[in-house]
């Protein structure tokens, strides 16, 4: 997955820094490394040891993330738009998450790697559209614990259903 998705983003046509987080599997990092990319493109692997994904995020335009639930909050918490890989069958638990990125407009779903070239390009140059997917993020209710949980047990209270 993540070498085809490196192989894609070597097609773009530009200039970008790639941040790609394989985690330590040495042996998938040496496959990475061994990618071509054109001079237009650096590519940047950080070994989960090294950073943080927030440090990844605080530098990032856009995420290629799979569609776990923490990838996705994270994103969100950073207002990151992002671009989630359907290309294999997406666990049950995290088909929601697609559906919500993609209703909420902050980000898309794509199912064929051949995809990302165009949509990267497309959410990179069309300021119209990133700004769109941006103000949605901002827009989003955010709950705090704190004050969700507060709010439940004076409701809990109020309706002495307890």
């Amino acid at each position: 997955g993540l070498l085809y998705v490196l192989q894609q983003l070597a097609l773009l046509q530009s200039a970008c820094h790639i941040i790609i987080c394989p985690g330590s599997n040495s042996s998938l990092i040496a496959l990475l490394k061994s990618v071509k990319m054109p001079s237009h493109i650096t590519v940047y692997i950080a070994q989960s040891s090294h950073v943080s994904v927030a440090q990844v995020l605080s530098v990032s335009t856009l995420l290629i993330t799979k569609s776990g639930s923490i990838s996705v909050a994270e994103a969100l918490a950073m207002q990151v738009p992002m671009i989630l890989d359907a290309s294999n069958n997406v666990l049950r638990w995290e088909r929601y998450n697609h559906y919500f990125v993609c209703e909420n407009k902050v980000g898309f779903s794509v199912k064929k790697y051949t995809q990302l070239p165009a949509l990267v390009e497309r959410v990179l140059s069309d300021n119209v559209l990133f700004n769109q997917m941006k103000t949605a993020m901002f827009q989003l209710q955010k709950n705090e614990a704190p004050d969700v949980i507060k709010r439940l047990v004076y409701q809990l209270i109020k309706s002495k259903s307890f």
